[in-house]
């Protein structure tokens, strides 16, 4: 049997019994609120706010069931039947729990989606479910803290990350989309190199262009996902204004995740030898930035020719990011 060092130790057996009396208690809930407005059957329309003991309860059945699954891959598949049956039923609790974290949750998804203006509320609480999953894999009750709290920024990230994509992409002509997106991924291989921010003139070097030129780019971006834009249909309140103090700045997490997975797609298409030099000099993808004298020892170039070709991959990623935008 699995231990996890608990405040209570808990058989798996009452546990089930625990998650199936929540269960109860939520879909008879959902069914009223069904009744109640003739609306959705996915559970936006849920009344049901889980308390903090169910909510620890949730949260052990999820870590058992987490574990479970871990020790089943690691076994490669060489367990007794027993164990092999022991396991299963608790990865069945942990899957049950984390359905349940969901089916309560959606209102709180519902609630933070409809703030936004001019994206699709079907698109935003799907990705408000992302951000809801992200939230259900970290939660520690250990902590002492809520899982509605500790959700609520997890699904706001998800969905004004989303937001500010699409208004990105929806409003800004073409020609300074691609000016935008060039610019945010020569800041994050600057950042990724430096290991903080770039300054302006630092950006405007390796785009080789000026500074003014810098200036217009930052105009467009903040004109689109400034923390000072309106983004909810209440005109009094700012986006800025939607997010928790505690955590960063929701535009630094936006423009610093938008486009990581982005750049290491574009990296991978460059040949092999500017692919390794960008990796290398801006310090993808384990943080650990190398020197253009390490870079030619590894690749065995000489040191003479590394400025040259990391200026040549430079302007072959700049490239990729032309040809790019001229698909969407």
């Amino acid at each position: 049997m699995i231990e996890k060092q608990t405040e209570e130790n808990i058989t798996s057996n009452s546990l089930h019994k625990e998650l199936e009396n929540i269960e109860q208690r939520v879909l008879e809930q959902v069914l009223i609120s069904q009744e109640d407005t003739h609306s959705f059957g996915d559970g936006r329309n849920n009344r049901y706010f889980l308390n903090l003991e169910e909510e620890i309860i949730l949260a052990k059945a999820k870590d058992l069931g987490t574990e479970a699954l871990e020790t089943c891959e690691k076994s490669n598949g060489n367990l007794c039947n027993e164990k092999k049956q022991e396991l299963e039923h608790l990865i069945e609790l942990g899957n049950k729990a984390i359905e349940l974290f969901l089916l309560t949750n959606q209102g709180l998804i519902v609630s933070i989606a409809k703030r936004y203006k001019e994206i699709d509320l079907d698109d935003l609480i799907q990705e408000g479910n992302i951000g809801l999953l992200t939230a259900i894999r970290k939660y520690d009750y250990t902590r002492g803290c809520r899982f509605s709290t500790h959700a609520t920024w997890w699904v706001r990230a998800a969905i004004y990350q989303a937001y500010a994509q699409q208004r990105l992409t929806i409003r800004l002509p073409m020609y300074r989309h691609r000016e935008v997106k060039s610019f945010l991924y020569i800041k994050q291989l600057l950042q990724h190199r430096l290991k903080r921010l770039p300054t302006e003139e630092e950006i405007a070097s390796e785009m080789g262009i000026d500074i003014a030129k810098i200036t217009q780019i930052q105009r467009s971006i903040h004109s689109m996902i400034s923390l000072d834009l309106s983004a909810t249909k209440d005109d009094d309140q700012t986006v800025g204004e939607l997010l928790p103090s505690p955590e960063p700045p929701m535009e630094d997490v936006v423009l610093n995740r938008i486009l990581t997975n982005d750049i290491l797609d574009l990296i991978s298409t460059l040949p092999e030898q500017y692919s390794k030099i960008l990796l290398m000099r801006n310090g993808f993808p384990n943080g650990i930035t190398y020197s253009r004298e390490q870079i030619a020892n590894t690749l065995g170039i000489p040191i003479t020719s590394i400025r040259t070709l990391e200026k040549n991959a430079l302007e072959a990623l700049k490239i990729a990011l032309f040809k790019q935008e001229q698909r969407i």
